[in-house]
């Protein structure tokens, strides 16, 4: 990539870019067509200028939606190629006895799994045993195991609704496709195409967050300790990851923290709530 860009080399020679930044940039070439190839080498300049200046998170996100706007299909191709590479392969090691799985989905397909394994997982942490004995300290993965086997079995109590999935885009995009400051990707920043978003949008109830109101309020003040439903959705929305500077770890494995802490009478309202990782929410405690 820098041998194509050597102001992307020069910038991070002088530690004004990181490599992670190259690779974004890497990405993005990669995923173009020839007709968009020949438009990426119209912006180049542009786009080592936010390299230089922007947060890799932030950075990364603009690539992906550059992308999307150099391709003429706003992304819908991709997706369908995803979809198209979707695969499941099945195999029993008889060395150990164990039972492999190995699969690949396209986003969509992906977060409804993901989001119902990880409900039911916290299903399952809420039982005593949660899966071993008493005091034996669970691996989440084995965790995680127990709740594919019980979706797919329904050997425990399973909720049989459809688990919700978190769709972020902005307002215009929704109605008049990508632009330059578009947001258009699932909770976990995976990127969609505004044309799935809006035929998902036909399916699905939209809930604008910042119209919420009872019973689902942003505000509690001392009514309630944790975080109700409407809250999880904006800050979702909000944050991406951990609220700790510089984490990534995504926002589904964070908990909610009261900024001004609870037994310290500090309200549950939207602007004294703060995701944060398991580490991190130990560290200001």
């Amino acid at each position: 990539m820098c041998d194509q860009l050597p102001e992307l080399e020069t910038a991070l020679a002088d530690g004004t870019v990181t490599g992670a930044h190259i690779d974004a940039v890497a990405q993005l070439a990669a995923g173009l067509d020839e007709q968009a190839q020949q438009r990426f080498g119209e912006i180049t300049e542009a786009l080592v200028a936010d390299a230089t200046q922007q947060p890799i998170s932030t950075f990364e996100r603009a690539c992906r939606t550059l992308r999307d706007q150099l391709s003429i299909d706003e992304g819908v191709e991709l997706f369908e190629r995803q979809r198209a590479n979707t695969n499941l392969r099945r195999w029993i090691n008889r060395t150990t006895g164990m039972y492999h799985l190995h699969g690949e989905l396209d986003p969509q397909s992906g977060a409804t799994l993901f989001g119902a394994i990880d409900a039911h997982t916290t299903t399952i942490r809420k039982h005593p045993d949660h899966g071993g004995t008493a005091g034996e300290r669970v691996p989440i993965e084995r965790v995680e195991a127990q709740a594919l086997v019980e979706l797919v079995t329904g050997a425990r109590t399973v909720d049989r609704r459809i688990p919700e999935v978190s769709v972020l885009i902005d307002y215009h995009t929704l109605l008049g496709g990508l632009h330059d400051q578009s947001i258009c990707e699932l909770s976990d920043a995976t990127p969609l195409p505004p044309a799935t978003i809006r035929r998902l949008a036909c399916d699905a109830a939209i809930i604008p967050i910042c119209l919420g109101g009872d019973p689902e309020r942003l505000d509690v003040g001392r009514e309630a300790r944790f975080a109700n439903r409407a809250q999880r959705r904006a800050l979702r929305a909000m944050y991406r990851t951990c609220g700790h500077p510089g984490c990534h770890v995504v926002f589904d494995r964070c908990d909610i923290h009261h900024v001004h802490a609870w037994e310290r009478f500090g309200p549950t309202n939207l602007n004294n709530l703060i995701p944060l990782c398991s580490r991190h929410h130990h560290a200001v405690h």
